[in-house]
């Protein structure tokens, strides 16, 4: 019989709703154990930094408690609850990333860092061979470090994978270069049930998000400029969160959709709309565009993996309302263009499936098939 190829992924916390990034981790590492793989997902109490930062060993003492508690009171499997795994894949809860997590796994495990913190905590580990360290880059994590912090994570001696081709060319800024292993779409979750002739031009649809650099106010107010130019418009909205009090009445809004509601959306919607100001990928836009709808987005980062402006979307500058608003208007006013992107969009977005994806990550971490 064939030993299993161990394969961990450090994340960089805990989950307890739906994250992009740890849903494409997650795609992953159900698939690997599918394929025969011993799959472990890691998820730290405490950052290795936070910790060796402590200087009192009742601080000390107080974080392990804490730590004792979330394990034996809150339950490790609340860990991905919100993702429905297919196959059996570990999901464990550790006080931190130490040296002694190593010695649990066979030496010949990939370790995959998954956010620019734990490819630092990787790096750090102790007898790992570094051929079997990896990092998977899904954006230019710059929100909680300054951009030197990010460039000098790519510059580690681990093997390095992107999302898109944009996030290649900032590994190219730090003299450092990437597989490009772009997402998939899961085509069996969503798909086209509602024709994009029949849609109702006014049915707009968007994600609210909180995180400032999806710039949903922008989004906004854009829609309130093009509402005063179109009063029949509705906006159809979900998101992790209860329903924003900043929403008005003439939008509707559905917290952690069902995989019902959440097809309902796109397929109701003829306009899907991203604002956003840096985008290391933008899985939404995709989903919306497998479900028939025209794309008005931001020409930010990885939108441009498979968003071409005046071909499957109108693209406008980051942090530019009136382009946006226009776009908008542009798109409901003509109903050819409409149409012919969203159909144009429907046919491009076919191409990114998850079993491509799955065959070059397979790839890049040298698991062979069947193992």
């Amino acid at each position: 019989m064939k030993k299993k190829q161990t394969v961990v992924f450090i994340l960089p916390f805990r989950d307890e709703a739906p994250v992009g990034g740890y849903k494409v981790v997650y795609t992953y590492a159900d698939m690997l154990s599918a394929c025969g793989c011993d799959v472990h997902l890691v998820y730290p109490h405490i950052k290795p930094d936070d910790y060796a930062a402590v200087k009192t060993t009742f601080k000390k003492i107080k974080m392990r408690l804490g730590f004792i508690y979330r394990q034996k009171i809150l339950r490790q499997n609340k860990l991905g609850s919100w993702y429905k795994f297919k196959a059996p894949v570990h999901r464990e809860y550790v006080f931190t990333v130490e040296k002694k997590l190593i010695h649990r796994f066979p030496s010949s495990s990939k370790y995959v860092a998954t956010a620019v913190e734990t490819a630092y905590w990787l790096s750090d580990l102790p007898g790992i061979d570094r051929s079997n360290g990896y990092y998977l880059i899904q954006d230019f994590e710059n929100w909680h470090h300054d951009d030197g912090y990010v460039l000098d994570s790519y510059r580690l001696p681990l093997n390095k994978a992107v999302i898109s081709t944009w996030l290649k060319e900032k590994l190219c800024q730090a003299g450092e270069t990437a597989v490009v292993i772009p997402n998939g779409v899961d085509m069996g979750y969503f798909s086209l049930s509602n024709a994009i002739e029949s849609r109702s031009p006014f049915e707009v649809a968007f994600l609210y998000h909180n995180d400032e650099r999806k710039r949903t106010e922008d989004l906004l107010a854009a829609l309130a400029l093009v509402k005063k130019e179109f009063p029949e418009l509705h906006a159809s909205a979900f998101g992790v969160e209860p329903r924003p009090i900043n929403l008005p009445d003439w939008f509707s809004y559905s917290q952690r959709p069902d995989r019902k509601t959440h097809n309902a959306i796109y397929n109701g919607a003829s306009v899907f709309i991203a604002a956003s100001r840096a985008e290391g990928w933008g899985l939404t836009v995709c989903e919306a565009m497998l479900c028939g709808c025209a794309i008005a987005c931001t020409d930010a980062g990885g939108f441009r993996e498979f968003c071409t402006d005046g071909e499957t979307a109108l693209m406008s500058p980051a942090l530019d309302v009136q382009a946006l608003a226009k776009n908008i208007a542009r798109l409901i006013s003509d109903d050819r263009l409409r149409v012919s992107l969203a159909k144009n969009a429907n046919e491009r977005i076919k191409a990114y499936t998850w079993e491509s994806s799955f065959k070059k990550m397979r790839d890049f971490l040298d698991v062979k098939e069947g193992v």
